[in-house]
């Protein structure tokens, strides 16, 4: 059968998302492992070890600010393999957190299919989603911020379920997720508020009408949140306050390299999250997003509001939210990683507006070639992407890079490509070595060894997340260059 006709009876989105899972589950070795995935490993066993009985609730203290949900399952899911090596339990957390991004990208689509009216826009918001180059990588091991990302999808979906057919089943089920996405990221909150301004525009309902469909949907988040949340199981009021003061006097204790300035803990400055989405969004994105927006308050301007004035707040209020109080965020904008959801579903409507202007094969073409463009030049090194703004305006080395550390991975495959002998110490500032060594080679053989003492090793593995590269007594042997900064070289020590 001819693409034209697969894509003619509406097959295009199901071979584009099989193609997309196979692709990533093959391209999955290449993005190795980052620097705090044991960390979130063990979450998932103290909070099992908790809900079983075996250990008290002292016992999953030290990481009490993160929901353990998808740890707690990942790590059950483990049992099933128990017997097989940590390399293998490893990847399967990865493979199914990429199993619930295909997922979330199917519901990306029927969300897309029910504003924009029009099959096509739907499938290319969704590809230009599904290839937006940080999200594709955070997919693959980003247990945190990008599963909450999903989580949004799945409330965005359901509430447009409900939109679809008023049944209130559907808001219980879009509550029930967003206590479980409070859990992981207390800015689920703002789903819930987004969906109660876009309530209010609702017509043909009355204010006892609506307040009833409210008052289950806050009982049921607020039960949710409790329910995965085993920490709070037994302290449920000064837990909560506890962990508000934690979000709201973030302890994060390093400095942060944005635009070429050093921002200090707790003094991010009120342009810090527009300068990241300016230089990490594909340029041609953020045009028709700004296209879109306009389209969107036309559209909301003639009345048709309620699923559009969520979605456009579930933008707005937490974008207002990062510059109007300066909430502390590192690593870039992952905390807010979700926004990029908002950003491609208005971006839709701007995609909607040049297809009534410019010939629709013109528009897709276009769109589809720069959107593979922009993703495969820098493959498999999507994590550190960014726009034409940054490569055109910018100095190098002004914005944070591989914050965790998963170009060791490649490093460490150089070197074991280089390397015959046994018994080889390499040394680093962090262990993302020794992490990816375990990735790429499950039986080791006591090929190489670690130590975070600089210069140490016969080979010294450096990662730019910030600081430029310390100098050691060597000769630089292997570097990293996706597109404009240099993320991680390998240096020879003398």
């Amino acid at each position: 059968m001819k693409i034209r006709e697969l894509i003619a009876k509406q097959k295009f989105i199901q071979i584009f998302l099989l193609a997309y899972f196979c692709f990533g589950i093959w391209t999955m070795p290449k993005f190795g492992v980052p620097i705090d995935e044991l960390t979130q490993r063990f979450i998932g066993i103290e909070n099992n070890r908790y809900i079983s009985g075996a250990a008290d609730a002292e016992t999953v203290l030290k990481n009490k600010y993160y929901g353990p949900f998808f740890e707690s399952i990942s790590y059950g899911l483990e049992q099933i393999i128990y017997n097989q090596p940590l390399r293998v339990k490893l990847y399967m957390r990865h493979i199914v957190l990429f199993l619930i991004f295909i997922i979330a990208l199917n519901c990306f689509y029927q969300i897309s299919r029910q504003l924009f009216k029009h099959k096509g826009t739907a499938e290319m918001s969704t590809f230009m989603l599904g290839l937006y180059p940080p999200l594709f990588a955070h997919a693959h091991y980003n247990s945190k911020d990008t599963f909450f990302l999903e989580l949004i999808i799945f409330c965005i979906y359901f509430l447009s379920k409900y939109h679809q057919n008023p049944k209130l089943k559907w808001v219980i089920y879009m509550a029930i997720v967003i206590g479980i996405a409070t859990s992981i990221r207390f800015l689920g909150i703002f789903m819930l508020v987004s969906f109660f301004i876009g309530l209010c525009f609702i017509p043909n309902k009355t204010v006892v009408e609506k307040f009833r469909i409210m008052a289950p949907v806050i009982g049921v988040s607020v039960a949710s949140f409790y329910l995965v949340f085993p920490l709070f199981w037994t302290n449920p009021i000064n837990g909560l306050g506890v962990l508000w003061q934690y979000i709201t006097h973030n302890p994060w204790p390093w400095e942060e390299l944005v635009a070429g300035v050093w921002v200090q803990p707790d003094m991010q400055p009120w342009w810090y999250l527009p300068v990241w989405l300016g230089v990490s969004i594909p340029v041609l994105v953020l045009l028709i997003f700004v296209v879109g927006i306009w389209v969107v308050l036309k559209q909301i301007k003639k009345g048709e509001k309620a699923l559009l004035m969520s979605i456009v707040c579930l933008f707005i209020l937490p974008f207002l939210y990062t510059i109007l109080f300066s909430p502390t965020l590192y690593d870039g904008w992952r905390h807010v990683q979700f926004l990029i959801v908002p950003i491609f579903l208005i971006a839709g409507f701007g995609i909607v507006f040049l297809l009534n202007i410019v010939k629709s094969k013109l528009v897709f073409y276009t769109l589809g070639m720069y959107t593979l463009l922009t993703f495969w030049t820098i493959h498999p090194f999507q994590y550190v992407y960014f726009n034409e703004i940054y490569l055109t305006f910018f100095k190098r080395n002004t914005f944070s890079q591989d914050y965790w550390g998963l170009s060791a991975n490649r490093c460490m495959e150089w070197i074991n490509s280089q390397e015959s002998n046994s018994a080889i110490l390499i040394s680093s500032s962090t262990n993302a070595p020794e992490l990816n060594e375990l990735w790429m080679n499950p039986t080791r053989n006591n090929k190489f060894y670690f130590t975070q003492k600089t210069g140490a090793g016969k080979y010294e593995i450096q990662i730019k997340r910030d600081h430029t590269f310390k100098k050691v007594n060597g000769t630089e042997v292997f570097m990293i260059c996706p597109l404009k900064d240099t993320i991680a070289r390998v240096v020879r020590m003398h």
